[in-house]
């Protein structure tokens, strides 16, 4: 159910690196509130911007989980500098998708934390002059943590009450818009907040235009490609408006 030492209970390192995360995002909506109750309050049209900003905060945080997914799904591996070890627990979750369920809370997310903390340090530290920027950097750091729990939540067979009803709502990714995503070769619905861009990344063809720029300018293929049919890796390597030899593509497979 696990790579070789790894574990699914949370240890107090893991809940270190979550409380950390969590000290610095107090500290950085601290700054937000000293900065409004420092002008006077917050006005209805204070209002209305902080509104935008949360919306925007959130369709941009699921956005860029289905670019992260897309890329440790398809790209590196266990010894990748840096990202290793998040590009095997996410490669390896499609051979054992349910382990995931398993895991603490802490124990799950704490890989993003060791990311978002210096990250929200500086911000922190710079201190923008906009309140908007501030709230915008710690809600997308926040939503990058918590989009790796309510994955867990769609792989649930019964999640807790209040989780269903927001995956009802579609505020967080539901059980059938993942389910999407877990069938060979792991091509599509990449998206794990809230599901929201999922549909216009797919249909649009963004990632098949990311992969084909990859290939051609690395000439490496990304996984799907690999665990695709050798049609399916003659229509990426050309295009759809074109054709291309069979055997050729599994030669360079080879």
């Amino acid at each position: 159910m696990v790579a070789d030492g790894d574990v699914l209970e949370s240890s107090w390192i893991h809940r270190s690196y979550v409380a950390t995360h969590y000290l610095v995002t107090l500290a950085a909506m601290q700054q937000v509130a000293s900065t409004y109750a420092g002008s006077g309050g917050v006005t209805p049209g204070d209002l209305t911007l902080l509104a935008a900003t949360t919306a925007f905060s959130v369709i941009f945080s699921d956005f860029f989980s289905g670019i992260f997914h897309w890329s440790v799904d398809n790209y590196g591996n266990g010894k990748t500098p840096v990202l290793g070890t998040v590009i095997e627990a996410f490669q390896g979750h499609h051979d054992a998708p349910w382990t995931i369920t398993y895991r603490q809370f802490s124990n799950n997310v704490h890989k993003i934390t060791k990311i978002t903390i210096p990250a929200m340090l500086a911000i922190v530290a710079l201190h923008p002059s906009s309140p908007l920027v501030t709230l915008s950097a710690t809600l997308f750091f926040n939503l990058q943590v918590l989009s790796q729990e309510f994955h867990k939540f769609s792989h649930l067979s019964k999640p807790p009450a209040w989780a269903v009803r927001l995956q009802d709502l579609g505020l967080i990714i539901s059980r059938k818009e993942h389910g999407q995503h877990h069938s060979s070769p792991f091509d599509s619905n990449y998206c794990i907040l809230t599901g929201t861009c999922n549909r216009m990344l797919d249909e649009s063809g963004f990632f098949r235009f990311l992969e084909k720029a990859v290939y051609d300018v690395t000439g490496v293929m990304p996984n799907c490609w690999k665990q695709g049919s050798s049609e399916f890796r003659a229509e990426m390597l050309v295009g759809r408006r074109g054709g291309a030899d069979t055997d050729m593509v599994n030669e360079k497979m080879d």
